[in-house]
């Protein structure tokens, strides 16, 4: 057994504290303090206290603190103000106008933003309204009034001492702990998730670590307290619904998914998740097997969800659902790969093109994209099914290994996504100990992936998404602007100003590109190992209902 009856002890005694024990609070302690470090520093008001770590770092390295203009460095430039940008800009809509006008009404364009040399003037979104699900605009627009009440807090008095009313800046200080903080706590719930969901595969000595190894890896804080995303937001509902799955309490994963569906639309990703549960219950051929009580669940997700946007349903109809959903899935971002180091990337790095409507043997890449996740979707469900893992071990494998595929195989797959798989196949480790090298080069990668903006300071893409349009533009611009005798500075034609430019970025480039390819290829590589590992099963079959067994007469006796 892997947790023994504690015996009787004398009244009084004190019981030695574990290491284990000390080690998970050390990590708790130590992963929460970089994350609260985090929040002020992702803004240019900590830039201060980046001038210190910088002249300290010169100090020992012997490498100048300033960038090639003379310029003390300021890491928070690279935070992505962009997308904390919006959400500051739907918070300020959401108090101005109300929550419920998010959808159908779109937010003023233009929000001040703090940058290093003072407050300016962006345009975020212009036209278009929020597309994020409803239960996250939600928390937004609460984050919204926060900001509201204590912006003014930081502001100078006027002349007769009045507080000055808020003017919603982002990338302050202030802003960026009120919409990055929620962030700090789903991180801790998930790391939780993941040591709750452990526990039902291997001993407490594997969930602890594999808890400290959720809330300690860099990827996790660096995307939801650096960068100011909300990736853990749907893997926190996402792992507690796998745990809930493994337990088959079908209406506590339900509501889960429903929780996660109503905060992020990556959350339809769990969808064939739940088609393997209803699998394995059908083909099971058990009177305990409950395959319709699982269907019963999936559509208490789908009851939970349209509770939550219920309020939204009476106020405009389905907008909530046009732009949180069929908006998201269909129409942004139509690219190959948005920065992801997939198989896309590959392209990429190959034709410097991210068109998805570009063809191969008759079908665009969007389309070979969608033939590649149904083809591995398929035979990665085949292939865990035949290693005998039709236990709650396979299922937590599965979804790891599905949610690893849904991102190295389709197209338009953001930088950051796969954070999705991970806290899965850290669990998955519990089981399957091969893992670990697959797992640890997807944690280097997925730590890359959310600092790309950091070392890629000419990606692979940037001619195809930015350049080259705007090198027409400036071209055109510079036409109309010079008088004719002075156009022979000028390129003769358009086309050959865009050849110049072109061969400019793909010098400039050069330097950059092993990089990406070693990305790239530690990215794929570390995959197929999953994949293999995934496939082979070593621990799963009757090892892994031997486990669930023990646990199952664990809750008996604890319920007696």
């Amino acid at each position: 057994m892997f947790v023994q009856d504690p015996q009787s002890e004398p009244p009084g005694t004190t019981r030695a504290v574990s290491p284990s024990s000390l080690a998970v609070a050390l990590c708790v302690v130590t992963g929460t303090a970089v994350r609260l470090t985090c929040l002020p520093l992702s803004s240019p008001e900590g830039k201060p206290v980046w001038e210190a770590f910088f002249n300290v770092t010169s100090s020992v390295t012997g490498l100048p603190p300033r960038d090639n203009e003379g310029v003390p460095a300021d890491w928070s430039l690279h935070a992505w103000p962009a997308d904390h940008g919006a959400y500051v800009q739907w918070g300020r809509h959401a108090v101005q106008y109300g929550l419920l006008s998010l959808y159908t009404r779109p937010p003023d364009p233009r929000i001040k933003v703090r940058i290093s040399s003072g407050e300016h003037w962006i345009h975020e979104g212009s036209g278009l309204v929020a597309n994020y699900p409803p239960l996250s605009l939600a928390l937004i627009a609460l984050e919204g009034h926060v900001l509201r009440l204590l912006e003014p807090l930081t502001l100078p008095r006027d002349a007769q001492g009045r507080r000055s009313p808020p003017q919603f800046v982002a990338n302050t200080i202030v802003a960026r702990w009120v919409f990055q903080a929620p962030g700090v706590v789903f991180d801790g719930l998930l790391a939780l998730a993941v040591m709750r969901l452990v526990r039902r595969l291997a001993d407490e000595r594997a969930a602890r670590l594999a808890f400290m190894l959720t809330y300690l890896a860099p990827p996790f804080w660096l995307d939801s307290c650096w960068w100011g995303q909300t990736e853990s937001w749907v893997l926190a509902p996402g792992v507690f619904m796998t745990e809930m799955l493994v337990r088959r309490r079908w209406t506590a994963a339900g509501l889960a998914w429903g929780v996660a569906l109503g905060l992020k639309t990556q959350a339809l990703l769990f969808a064939p998740v739940w088609g393997w549960v209803f699998f394995v219950e059908r083909r099971s051929g058990t009177p305990a097997s409950q395959p319709w009580r699982v269907v019963g669940g999936a559509a208490t997700a789908l009851l939970a969800l349209n509770v939550l946007a219920a309020p939204f349903w009476m106020t405009s109809g389905p907008a909530w659902f046009m732009q949180s959903f069929v908006r998201n899935l269909l129409e942004e971002a139509p690219h190959t790969t948005l920065k992801a180091f997939n198989i896309w990337y590959l392209d990429l790095l190959w034709t410097l093109d991210t068109s998805v409507s570009a063809t191969w043997a008759g079908l665009s890449k969007d389309a070979w994209g969608k033939v590649f996740l149904a083809g591995g979707l398929m035979c990665l469900a085949r292939r865990v099914w035949r290693a005998g893992a039709s236990s709650g071990a396979g299922t937590v494998v599965f979804a790891g290994a599905w949610l690893l595929a849904a991102v190295m195989l389709p197209t338009r797959v953001h930088e950051r996504y796969v954070l999705l798989c991970l806290p899965f196949l850290i669990a998955a480790m519990g089981r399957l100990p091969a893992l670990r090298w697959g797992v640890g080069g997807l944690i280097v990668v997925a730590t890359l992936q959310v600092t790309v903006y950091h070392w890629l300071d000419v990606p692979a893409d940037a001619w195809s998404l930015k350049l080259e349009a705007d090198t027409r533009l400036v071209y055109r611009d510079a036409l109309r602007q010079t008088p004719p005798e002075h156009r022979s500075a000028l390129p003769a034609t358009e086309e050959e100003a865009v050849a110049l430019r072109y061969r400019n970025f793909v010098s400039a480039h050069r330097r950059y590109a092993p990089w990406e390819w070693a990305a790239t290829l530690l990215a794929l590589g570390a995959s197929v190992q999953i994949f293999v590992v995934a496939g082979r099963g070593d621990r799963l079959g009757a090892s892994a209902r031997r486990v669930e067994d023990e646990q199952v007469i664990r809750e008996v006796a604890g319920e007696r």
